[in-house]
């Protein structure tokens, strides 16, 4: 399984990493939205874990973007907007799903279902 993790934060895609380097074959890391497209398209990922706040494009534009693309595309929110409004705003985008930062376990039960 190929994964793609967008985040501006380096530390955060090395955490992110961590919890799905048992299920990948490879991984894949952006650093903002505005390269998501072009990285999909290269690398044809089977997931892609997605931050919501970035500094050129943001996650959730991003993911309306590549969806539209590509509406096969798997992408799941990873966020710290714990809240009614980014899950809204999330499931509208096109996403598969939304994890908040803070349950990050929940990584290991959506890739052993995948």
């Amino acid at each position: 399984m190929k994964i793609m993790i967008v985040d501006d934060s380096p530390l955060m895609r090395e955490i992110i990493g961590g919890f799905v380097k048992k299920y990948a074959q490879s991984i894949v890391e952006c650093s903002d939205g505005s390269d998501v497209l072009m990285m999909y398209e290269e690398e044809h990922p089977d997931i892609v874990f997605m931050d919501i706040q970035m500094q050129q494009k943001d996650g959730i534009t991003a993911t309306k973007e590549l969806c539209a693309v590509h509406p096969d595309a798997k992408v799941f929110i990873i966020t710290q907007f714990n809240d009614a409004l980014h899950r809204t705003l999330a499931n509208a985008s096109g996403a598969a799903g939304f994890i908040a930062k803070e349950n990050l376990h929940e990584i290991a039960g959506l890739l052993e279902a995948a």
